[in-house]
């Protein structure tokens, strides 16, 4: 994945740390972190913080930053609320602040980046495990991974694309788990919509909103049993083909746009046999044979 990439980047741009202060007590933790002494390089930097001349010391908050990133990884790195982390980011938040020169700029927003896609992979984690007590959770880790990016918009925008599709896939999950509660079914169409905001043609969008207003459409007449009234037959009938409705224009966008496949074929044809369009099912069930006969 393009972050992941990245991710490699990083580590070999924030290798490098330069000791351009002269303060041998900055010098000093820098020294102990090559040697990889984490704990003891912390409790150098914060020795230093002690003296006021290094509360507005951007390099001095830099290393603070980086040594603290250090200990997340070595210690914390599978804990989604690590301190280490939080407090790596706090520090270089004051780097960032005090560096009014640019002088540890790209140090800086290394050690940055390095965190912020931390935040953004226990994001996409966060939402394959969520369910009604922690929705809120990805979107947090997400918030802070935006808080502090600092790259291309037009990362930016694939990034959002990949977490908003993950949530969406999330609260699919957790919707078929009770098809009776609407809540993450909503949110899943919302999430959906919000990738179309940014790409409009995006094929598994378009497919997936397909798929769930469909299935919508099929549990609401699953609950039609032998004792259901006449008047609620009726209105579960109509809610019914309003989904199969709703269904029908993004089945068409994906066939139309995205690359040929058979579940492409499947989601049209079967949301056009439920609106009652038994010819083009069959049109496309025929078409579909030809093309993909292994199916």
């Amino acid at each position: 994945m393009k972050h992941t990439f990245l991710l490699f980047l990083i580590l070999l741009g924030v290798a490098q740390m330069g000791y351009s202060q002269v303060n041998p007590i900055v010098a000093k933790a820098a020294e102990l972190c090559d040697e990889k002494k984490y704990d003891e390089a912390l409790a150098q930097i914060d020795e230093g913080f002690k003296l006021a001349s290094l509360n507005s010391d951007p390099n001095a908050w830099f290393v603070k930053g980086f040594i603290l990133k250090e200990l997340y990884k070595q210690k914390e790195a599978n804990q989604r609320q690590s301190n280490y982390r939080n407090r790596s980011a706090a520090a270089l938040k004051k780097a960032r602040e005090f560096d009014s020169n640019l002088e540890f700029a790209s140090n800086i927003d290394a050690a940055f980046q390095y965190i912020a896609f931390t935040y953004f992979n226990d994001a996409l984690l966060r939402s394959a495990e969520m369910d009604n007590e922690s929705e809120n959770e990805p979107i947090d880790l997400f918030k802070k991974f935006e808080e502090l990016y600092k790259g291309s918009d037009v990362e930016l925008k694939d990034l959002n694309l990949e977490f908003n599709s993950k949530m969406a896939e999330g609260h699919y999950r957790n919707w078929i788990k009770n098809t009776e509660d609407n809540h993450h079914y909503f949110l899943c169409l919302e999430y959906y919509s919000k990738v179309l905001a940014l790409d409009n043609r995006n094929c598994t969008a378009n497919l997936n909103l397909a798929i769930v207003n469909y299935n919508q459409g099929v549990y609401m007449i699953r609950k039609i049993g032998a004792q259901t009234d006449m008047m609620d037959l009726i209105s579960i009938q109509d809610e019914s083909v309003k989904k199969f409705k709703a269904a029908i224009p993004y089945a068409q966008q994906a066939f139309a746009t995205c690359t040929p496949s058979y579940t492409n074929y499947k989601v049209l044809m079967f949301v056009n046999r439920a609106l009652g369009r038994e010819e083009e099912f069959l049109r496309l069930k025929k078409e579909s044979e030809k093309k993909f006969k292994s199916n």
